[in-house]
Formats: structure tokens, sequence, C-alpha cells
């Protein structure tokens, strides 16, 4: 798993007991539906050797957490189909051993039954016409996307869709 080409294929959920070595970067693969909330978190003991974290698009764009902290976290809010590569090396060659969890929940106006189901932080599983969705966190309409608004539903704003009803 030392390149893009022969990344580890990997599902959600947490990989323990992984090292990396001094300059030798591991890479995974995780495949993803669209309009999820795909997160990955690499989280290690920084003074053991300080990792980095990085997740790339089916389409190559890159997101990158490179901190002093003992987690590096990702998020990619809305993901669009296709496999996604999540990148781990040692910042300056360092080597260190680091778990690794990858989260793939549904993003706004995906099927949920519980909050927990939504993964974008703060997000609420709220019921519309077509069942119960997602919602996003806002504070008013100007950060929804088209066709939705910012409401407030038992006592938290949340974007949904003017139609109540989810396409």
């Amino acid at each position: 798993n030392d390149t893009t080409q022969t990344a580890t294929s990997i599902r959600p959920g947490l990989q323990a007991g992984l090292q990396v070595c001094a300059n030798n970067d591991d890479y995974f693969s995780v495949s993803v539906a669209a309009k999820r909330v795909l997160t990955a978190t690499a989280a290690f003991t920084n003074t053991a050797g300080n990792l980095d974290l990085s997740v790339s698009s089916p389409t190559g764009v890159a997101q990158q957490s490179a901190t002093a902290a003992n987690i590096e976290r990702v998020q990619i809010p809305e993901t669009e189909a296709g496999n996604y590569t999540v990148r781990v090396w040692g910042r300056n060659g360092a080597q260190n051993g680091y778990t690794l969890n990858i989260e793939d929940k549904a993003g706004l106006c995906g099927s949920c039954s519980m909050d927990q189901d939504c993964g974008e932080q703060g997000a609420r599983c709220i019921p519309l016409m077509n069942g119960s969705h997602c919602g996003r966190p806002c504070q008013n309409s100007n950060q929804c996307p088209s066709g939705y608004s910012c409401f407030t539903q038992f006592g938290v704003n949340q974007c949904y869709p003017s139609s109540y009803r989810c396409p």
C-alpha cells in the first residue's frame, strides 16, 4: 500500500494496528456513493512521530490535515460516487503506529432513522413528507443550497428542501 496504484482496499470502519515506516506513505482506497459525508480520522501519539492525512476524490481533488495534534481528520461533506484515496504519512520522514477510522454517513437529504446516521456535525434527522432525511446546520437560508431553506424544527435550525420533500 505504498502508492495510489497499490492502495489497500478497505471498508468504512476502524483499522487498528497500522504503522507508517520512515519515508514510506500508506495508501488506502474506499468506495463511496454520491452525496455522502466521508470522514477519515488518523489517531496516534504525536510525540512518537507526527503523522499527516489526506483524502483524494475520484477526480484527484485532495483535502489535507497536517497539525501537531494526536488526531488528523479530513471530512468531505458531499461526495461524488467512486473510489477515494486516503493517504497517511510521517512528516519529515517520521514513523509511528496509528489507527484509521473511516466513516461513511448520510449527507444532506440522505435517508436516516436517527441523528447519528447523518454525517455532518450538528445535522439532524428530520421527518419530511417523503420519509426521514438528514438536514444541515444553518443560521439562515443563505447558507443552504438552491431549493433549500433554513427552518427551525425541534429548536434547531436546519437546511432542508423548501418543498418538504427530498429528491
